[in-house]
């Protein structure tokens, strides 16, 4: 949730199986090793089960806080939005319904309890601690509030003025397709996209299994949807640099029917630096929609679309 490089893998992509792998360059070796990790995770995950919400409840797939267009970030808009520095200037709306309806495509549909706009808002705006700008002098740290490439200057003119909210829908993926889901929808004119903020109340979500780790498995700390292409997610994952450096660095996706996998092929390397890396943004390009399908590491650990998680100084 910050200021990122963006390294944007280049070339054709390849289908490699029939199952969907798909990639932008990499050696034979590295290719496999994915190919592998990623049956490893989605293995996982299969074995740690299903909850019963899976396919009767509400399973969002998709964070909570929800940019339906593409905002136009700036450097600093980027970064308050992702660490939840807000301004609230005007009033929210006072009155709530008491239920809303979840709709999915094949007309099944799910009545929840709502929250109210001020609770909405509440759950968007992260206080004071956030008051913070990009640190272009030392990418990689972490400071309070878990945002990689940030330093505690205060910098208020970053915050998003939230003007007003009203009540709608917004598209959600979860584990039962794209749903239409009840939303506050909050107008921030330094943004080209209303901020959304999901208005079903929280603890009637249901979680996400978590599958035994992958031994060896590389994380990803960050995925987002590419607004306007369906087919294409953004990732960001931590690479070896300095003397431990790669040659190249490429987005990779393994699809199967129920999952994604995502990560990267890192060729070149000429050491183990554990711990020791750049922080890159890579994006893949999927045989289908996400859909319903949930996105796994190749630690087999389940990610959101829009989660953002701390890297590692």
């Amino acid at each position: 949730m910050h200021s990122r490089l963006i390294a944007v893998a280049a070339g054709l992509a390849l289908i490699l199986t029939a199952c969907g792998e798909r990639t932008a360059g990499g050696s034979r070796t590295a290719n496999d090793d994915f190919r592998r990790r990623a049956g490893q995770a989605i293995a996982a995950w299969e074995a740690a089960g299903k909850p019963k919400a899976w396919t009767s409840g509400f399973v969002p797939l998709e964070e909570l806080t929800v940019l339906p267009r593409d905002p136009g970030f700036t450097d600093n808009t980027r970064l308050a939005y992702r660490i939840g520095a807000y301004r609230l200037s005007g009033r929210l709306p006072e009155q709530t319904p008491r239920q809303g309806t979840i709709r999915w495509p094949d007309g099944r549909t799910l009545s929840l309890p709502l929250i109210s706009a001020r609770d909405a808002y509440a759950a968007l705006d992260r206080g004071t601690m956030s008051r913070t700008v990009p640190d272009r002098a030392s990418p990689g740290t972490t400071p309070p509030g878990g945002v990689a490439g940030a330093s505690a200057v205060p910098c208020p003119e970053c915050d998003l003025t939230v003007t007003g909210a009203r009540l709608g829908v917004v598209s959600l993926h979860t584990s039962r397709g794209v749903a239409q889901v009840p939303a506050w929808s909050f107008t921030v004119p330094k943004l080209k996209s209303p901020v959304v903020r999901v208005a079903v109340r929280p603890e009637t979500a249901g979680a996400l299994p978590t599958p035994t780790p992958v031994s060896g498995g590389t994380p990803v700390y960050a995925l987002d949807a590419v607004p306007g292409d369906p087919l294409r997610l953004r990732v960001t994952v931590l690479t070896p640099s300095g003397e431990c450096g790669a040659r190249s660095v490429h987005g990779r996706v393994y699809e199967s029917a129920h999952a994604i996998v995502v990560g990267s092929a890192v060729t070149g390397r000429t050491g183990d630096c554990p711990g020791f890396g750049t922080a890159r943004t890579l994006d893949v390009t999927l045989t289908g929609p996400v859909g319903g399908r949930v996105v796994l590491d190749t630690t087999g650990r389940p990610i959101r679309l829009g989660e953002h998680r701390p890297i590692p100084a």
